[in-house]
This record gives structure tokens, sequence and C-alpha cells, in this order.
């Protein structure tokens, strides 16, 4: 096989024809480390070498520039890797990232589940849901919220903030009910935070 064309693209890249035929592009650096040149002879299995680096190159880039703009679990990074990348190549890089300690769904956990808890006031049943979602396995959700925050002080946090100024009436209670409940909270809990619900500026029921 010999290598027919290697020119330069307006990315930075280089366009790797073979056999007269369009083969793949290539990061400079693979170009450099494999000393590639047009009329350059390889044999299937180096070209095959060849490919595979620089897309697995490629595929950490991509990582890298992602996890610069935030934390990723490993199944999120994974997904938006294989948008642009191949299997093998997102796998590779996520396990490059765990290595270097950049991915790490267990500490990841800990640090959602407590912003969850403290900035969202979401009920533990929620915070599984998110982390779920964010595909932590779930031996890590159950460590991440192995110790919340009392359910009935957080709701009673609620009544006094987001959600006051419901009016003390069954529609209102009905109201809140089921926002607590989207926030994640327990059916026992809500009952005993609303029995107990007082709210002295609550507007009056029409």
């Amino acid at each position: 096989m010999r290598i027919t064309g290697l020119a330069p693209t307006k990315r930075g890249r280089f366009a790797l024809s073979v056999d007269g035929e369009y083969r793949a592009s290539l990061d400079e650096l693979t170009v450099l480390e494999y000393h590639l040149r047009a009329g350059m002879e390889l044999e299937e299995a180096a070209l095959e070498e060849v490919l595979r680096v620089s897309a697995e190159r490629a595929a950490r880039d991509k990582a890298m520039r992602l996890l610069g703009y935030r934390d990723h679990t490993a199944k999120e990074l994974r997904d938006k890797l294989l948008r642009q990348n191949d299997e093998a190549s997102a796998d590779a890089a996520v396990r490059r990232m765990q290595e270097l300690g950049m991915v790490d769904d267990a500490s990841y956990a800990r640090r959602l589940a407590a912003d969850l808890f403290s900035l969202k006031y979401y009920g533990v049943r929620r915070v599984r849901q998110e982390l779920r979602r964010r595909g932590v396995e779930e031996a890590l959700i159950e460590a991440a919220v192995a110790d919340p925050p009392d359910p009935r002080e957080q709701i009673e946090a609620l009544l006094a903030g987001k959600l006051r100024g419901v009016p003390h009436d069954q529609k209102g209670r009905k109201k809140l009910s089921d926002r607590l409940a989207a926030l994640g909270y327990d059916w026992d809990d809500i009952r005993a935070a609303l029995d107990g619900w007082v709210q002295e500026d609550a507007p009056e029921a029409d």
C-alpha cells in the first residue's frame, strides 16, 4: 500500500490518501511520529495502527476540552465522544481520563448530591434520579445519598422560602404536595411537614 496524498487541511490536520483513495484525517503528531510522507509504502497492519493512534488522540483531545468546561461522569463523557469518535477510541479516551483522575464517578456523585441537597433542596429520591440520569452506578449513588439532610427540615425551609405564599386551603395544600413530591420527598414527610405548616403572612384564600 502506498500513501498517495498527505495534504494539510484548514483545521490543522492532514488528509491521508492511500492508493488514490481518501482514508482518514490525521493529527500532526501522528504524521511526525510515524514519519509519514507521500510515496511511502505501508503494510495494512501499520496503516491500521496509524489510524488507531490518530483516532485515539482525537478522542483524548476532545475529552480534555469537554472536561475543561465541566466535570462529567464516565457515561456522559463517553456519550459525547461517540458523537464524533468511534467506540474504541471513545472508550480508550474515557479510560485515560479515569487514569489521570479527571473522571471519577464516586467523587462526582458526592459533589453533585451535596449541591442538589443544599442548593436545589431536592429530596433523596430526586437526587437518585439525577445521578442515574448521568450514568452513575447504583452503589456509588447509594454512597452519595447515605447521609442526607433531614427531609422535614428541608421541606420546612422550602415552605418558608421558595414555596412561601401559597394559600392555606385544600387547593394550596394539594399544590404544595405535588411540588414537594416532584422535588423527591416522600409522602409521609410531606404530610407531616404540611400538618405543622404555619405561614402567618400567607394570602387569604378566595
